[in-house]
């Protein structure tokens, strides 16, 4: 297929992000250029009759998400359509390849595969920041997000501040691939910026590596696992991200649920467990960090008071707040209104349903791929879940990664089961309608409890 090297390219860019490793990079427009081979490839599979568009219950759901939120921004934000439709529309293009241009388990065997490689490149990166020496670095010029190093050895930023009379200087972790630790927390850069997302993502990749042990069992694919298991957790205890740790929990938990029942529970929280106690913010600072998160969600049930429909517009909560909302229910609440929380909450709730399904009707011994990567993309979605209650995580490029490679799951199963389809009835829609309901009343009355 010719979507398949295209579509990985794209995944390398999205994640990698090698335009800021080499900053000569950022003359040629490689996002756009990928994107578009990506869709030349599809093409290319659909006129050569490799593939062909297929019916897919996550689409009607995408397109209604993201076009509410270009009219949150057409009504509420006219200003923000240049630069944030652009990454709507790429997002939508991420999806939209996946879902029709992966059509087999092979095809997408390999795109897992890759999506593997990649992670873990990254989580290595990590490792090798968690054991990295401390060193003096100040925010670049270029991007204050970005940490330049100044030099020295420190054990703390104020030694850094004195030693190069700057109050900009800190001291932190320098990795690979110029990466740096902030707050002495290890992450990426790009999209893993955020210690909170590396961990995330991470703890992906967990479900990848299982799933290649499930598809085939050896002994080089389970030391593989059991590799992946151990720099994994070890990213996520230096990461000291609560939400991370949760996600690791939660993608252990589907693993373990699915053979061992309700026994798997158990044994997944005992092995969680070195993380849970060795990761995380304790004390003061974690008080802080849960007391400014309340008061952002009550920000957003605030704006979706004041405008229910349409919301303050997209990517527009920090311009009403000092930061994100720091949760993507709360953030889409906020931003697109009820209409849309009930699209976002609607498309997470069919991209669940899809594996669930197959996992429940697909039990036939020749429909081993297809439990294989239903259970890991159930686990990567379960995961996801439960960070985006804390973290801001509705409109980023992974989340529609995952969702892609649901509906190429969708698309690989009816392609060898034509009897196999997912509906959404009006029991779904009110059961939609119900979780957004008890989630909005339960934060409201939440926040309001304390002091909010």
């Amino acid at each position: 297929m010719f979507a398949t090297p295209a579509i990985l390219a794209l995944l390398f860019f999205v994640y990698i992000r090698p335009q800021e490793i080499v900053p000569a990079l950022n003359r040629v427009p490689l996002l756009y250029l990928l994107v578009g081979l990506s869709l030349t490839g599809l093409a290319l599979d659909l006129r050569l009759g490799m593939s062909r568009l297929r019916n897919n219950p996550l689409f009607p759901w995408a397109v209604a998400h993201l076009l509410w939120n270009f009219v949150s921004m057409a009504v509420a934000a006219r200003h923000a359509i240049p630069e944030y439709g652009i990454s709507l529309v790429v997002a939508f293009i991420i999806f939209l390849v996946l879902s029709q241009g992966v059509q087999s388990f092979r095809a997408l065997s390999a795109i897992g595969v890759g999506l593997y490689a990649i992670t873990m490149v990254i989580g290595f990166v990590g490792l090798h920041q968690s054991f990295a020496p401390l060193e003096c670095v100040h925010p670049s010029e270029e991007n204050p997000e970005v940490l330049a190093p100044l030099g020295g050895a420190c054990l703390t930023s104020e030694q850094c501040q004195a030693m190069h009379d700057r109050d900009d200087a800190s001291c932190e972790r320098i990795g690979l691939l110029g990466t740096t630790s902030v707050g002495q927390r290890v992450r990426y850069r790009g999209l893993m910026q955020d210690p909170n997302e590396l961990a995330l993502m991470g703890s992906m990749a967990i479900a990848f590596a299982f799933a290649l042990f499930e598809l085939r069992r050896s002994l080089g694919r389970f030391l593989l696992a059991g590799g992946t298991l151990l720099v994994i957790g070890i990213v996520d205890v230096y990461t000291r991200s609560r939400s991370g740790q949760l996600a690791f929990l939660t993608i252990l938990g589907v693993y373990f649920l699915r053979r061992l029942r309700w026994l798997g529970a158990v044994v997944a929280g005992v092995m969680a467990l070195p993380i849970l106690m060795l990761g995380g913010r304790g004390g003061e600072e974690a008080a802080e960090s849960s007391g400014v998160r309340l008061g952002y969600w009550a920000a957003a049930i605030q704006m979706a008071r004041e405008s229910p429909l349409w919301g303050v517009g997209m990517a527009q909560f920090t311009e009403y707040q000092p930061q994100t909302a720091h949760s993507s229910i709360m953030l889409v609440l906020g931003e697109s209104g009820l209409p849309g929380l009930f699209f976002w909450t609607g498309l997470m709730y069919v991209a669940i349903k899809v594996p669930l399904m197959v996992l429940w009707d697909e039990r036939a011994p020749q429909a081993k791929p297809a439990q294989v990567w239903a259970t890991a993309l159930l686990a990567c979605l379960a995961g996801f879940s439960v960070s985006s209650l804390f973290l801001s995580l509705t409109y980023h490029y992974v989340l529609w990664v995952l969702l892609g490679l649901v509906g190429a799951l969708y698309g690989a199963t009816t392609r060898h089961d034509r009897t196999f389809s997912v509906r959404f009835g009006w029991k779904d829609f009110l059961l939609v309608g119900a979780i957004d309901s008890f989630l909005v009343i339960a934060i409201h009355f939440y926040t309001r409890a304390k002091g909010f």
